[in-house]
């Protein structure tokens, strides 16, 4: 989620707040407003916990996805964490 956030700052992709200025995406940022907010939407869950390692490659495959059409290649995730916490 780091390098998810490093990589959306770098290209100016900022957050819009709820009065039009600018946010920088911080790794909790990409954690609950992009992979949180997508594995609820997509699989009506709360927590990467209870996918399954299948999901889990769905949500990435979606994400990558959804980056790509705004011509943005995400560096690979997820994290060791990730993978650790839906094991768990």
């Amino acid at each position: 989620c780091t390098d998810i956030a490093k990589l959306l700052n770098e290209k100016e992709l900022y957050m819009i707040g709820v009065f039009g200025h600018k946010i920088d995406w911080s790794m909790d940022l990409v954690k609950s407003q992009i992979i949180k907010a997508t594995i609820r939407k997509v699989f009506d869950v709360n927590s990467t916990t209870k996918l399954m390692r299948k999901e889990i490659d769905q949500l990435i495959d979606y994400v990558t996805a959804a980056f790509a059409t705004k011509g943005v290649e995400i560096p690979p995730f997820p994290s060791k964490q990730l993978w650790e916490e839906s094991v768990a």
